[in-house]
């Protein structure tokens, strides 16, 4: 937990590359931790493969209850419902995972528009 992320925080901040080169940047020679770079980013793909998804799923259940679709006093098997008619109609589910992708695309935009003017400033 906190410890990994102490040690790739230090890592990234003593190199100022990416997950894959801080780690040959830094590790002496025929030394093997490279390899953990690899599986850092290996991890980040696998956690935005399951996360994506699940945020599209917040996004259609806040529709949801803004629109009315969610009723106070449903049971568990309503809204159990609820979600078998989305995972059932893929057209839906590409929309809000589209949605999700999209404000995550301008939000990395955003956040590298503000490192570069840092940048440009030093």
């Amino acid at each position: 937990g906190i410890p990994v992320l102490t040690m790739e925080l230090a890592v990234g901040r003593a190199s100022r590359k990416s997950a894959v080169l801080s780690y040959k940047t830094l590790e002496k020679p025929k030394s093997k931790w490279h390899i953990h770079g690899w599986l850092c980013m290996i991890g980040c793909y696998l956690l935005m493969m399951f996360y994506t998804p699940v945020s599209a799923w917040m996004l259609d259940y806040f529709y949801k209850f803004a629109t009315g679709t969610f009723k106070s006093g449903m049971n568990s098997e309503q809204v159990s419902g609820v979600f078998n008619n989305l995972m059932a109609s893929p057209v839906e589910m590409i929309i809000w995972l589209a949605i999700i992708v999209v404000f995550g695309f301008f939000d990395a935009v955003e956040d590298f528009k503000k490192a570069l003017k840092r940048s440009a400033r030093l």
